[in-house]
């Protein structure tokens, strides 16, 4: 069973650690007592920077978690035509 998650752990606590960052602040008891506490203006600022944070944590942790296969690229409807021209990122355009 361990070596089903190997490599999974940072994902799923950045995940995890996401989805309670957009569920406990927001509580309406929890977000009035900081409110009281903190200011709103802070309290705003504070929670994007947290919700930025965890968001590019979770983009970082989802690029180095393991490659799952869905399906293998060697798709037999892919040899049936190729283009004859295509366009790279720069806007050239280039014939085969």
């Amino acid at each position: 069973m361990t070596e089903l998650f190997a490599g999974w752990n940072e994902l799923i606590l950045t995940f995890a650690l996401f989805f309670l960052s957009h569920i406990i602040p927001v509580r309406p008891t929890i977000r009035n007592w900081l409110i009281c506490r903190i200011g709103k203006t802070l309290y705003l600022g504070a929670y994007s920077a947290l919700s930025i944070f965890l968001f590019d944590w979770l983009i970082e942790a989802a690029g180095r978690a393991p490659y799952l296969p869905l399906w293998p690229f060697a798709c037999p409807y892919s040899k049936l035509r190729k283009p004859k021209k295509s366009w790279n990122f720069s806007g050239i355009q280039s014939f085969e």
